[in-house]
């Protein structure tokens, strides 16, 4: 089925022949919309039909057993509906959405990774889901190293110069969380309650980019970069959705746009619930956010939105930290 979008739509086949034409496609998204398609990727249909399955199944749990999950004071678990907001420095009613987060599957920090029965059977299948699509992030990322002219430099955890600059700092068994598998519903609901309230508030998302999908109920909306327009994301079966998040323009000095993004009530929400699977790419723990060694990137950084300029100066951890907390507080 064609779909009629402005939104860029990036074909990923033949990807070894036609990578350099690639990268320039991705690159020329990133700077002009901050959020685009990729088609023909290589995370498998069945394995985003069965994530969509298992959100399903564990969001229609009562709430007396999701509520066993919650997330307390870590990243991974469940969070409730009117948690969090998307826009914390607006926004008034929390997001009608509830969700639950997947931390990488490491060994050394977290062994038993605790899951509700639902998620539990299918463990392996989660995980190869999360490191696949870490996987993809990493091929993006690549991409714009080449862009950005960005050098293969060893650090002082990394010697390995066949790898590039961006995956040095992305890797997915270090600290911190480099990649965050989210699903997450909002729910159905009488449309005379919900039609003028946003399910998510218009936001940048925290980290380096978002890979999304998205299925059967539409509501996503972007902000145009130049004209500020609202423009629907529709849905395109099985091709992810990317975005440039919020940590990734100020590393570029705003070269790269972070696309501010919301959720809408729907016609088609007032009868099913919608769902969508993010996977939130993130540097490790310690990675500077000043400093690029790219030739392109300007030379004056612009002043964020987001955060303060003396969080921005000290490293990934505390960027994520402030945002996260902000988006959890009560007014």
């Amino acid at each position: 089925m064609t779909t009629s979008t402005i939104i860029p739509i990036i074909d990923f086949s033949d990807f070894d022949t036609r990578e350099n034409i690639i990268a320039q496609q991705v690159f020329d998204a990133c700077k002009n919309f901050g959020l685009f398609y990729i088609i023909n990727h290589s995370i498998d249909s069945s394995q985003i039909a069965q994530g969509f399955d298992l959100s399903k199944a564990f969001f229609e749990l009562p709430e007396e057993k999701k509520k066993k999950f919650l997330k307390g004071e870590k990243y991974e678990g469940y969070l409730e509906l009117y948690s969090q907001k998307s826009d914390y420095v607006e926004q008034e009613t929390a997001d009608h959405k509830e969700l639950y987060d997947f931390m990488p599957f490491r060994e050394d920090t977290n062994p038993s990774h605790l899951m509700p029965i639902p998620f539990l059977e299918y463990k392996n299948d989660i995980e190869k889901f999360s490191k696949d699509l870490h996987a993809l992030a990493l091929q993006i990322l690549k991409l714009l190293s080449i862009e950005l002219k960005l050098p293969n430099k060893p650090t002082e955890n990394n010697t390995d110069l066949d790898v590039d600059w961006f995956e040095q700092r992305h890797r997915y068994d270090q600290p911190l969380i480099p990649g965050i598998l989210r699903f997450q519903r909002y729910p159905r609901g009488d449309a005379s309650k919900h039609k003028d309230e946003l399910q998510a508030g218009e936001h940048t998302d925290f980290g380096t980019i978002t890979l999304l999908f998205q299925k059967d109920v539409p509501g996503l909306e972007m902000k145009l970069k130049d004209s500020n327009k609202w423009i629907p994301v529709p849905i395109i079966e099985n091709a992810v959705i990317v975005n440039v998040a919020g940590m990734l323009t100020v590393m570029t000095h705003g070269l790269l746009h972070s696309a501010f993004h919301r959720v809408i009530f729907t016609p088609e929400q007032e009868k099913r619930d919608r769902y969508s699977i993010a996977y939130f790419v993130q540097p490790e723990s310690g990675v500077k956010l000043i400093d690029m060694p790219s030739p392109i990137i300007p030379k004056e950084r612009p002043v964020s939105e987001d955060v303060p300029n003396d969080i921005i100066e000290l490293t990934s951890d505390s960027y994520i930290k402030y945002r996260y907390q902000k988006s959890l507080e009560k007014k």
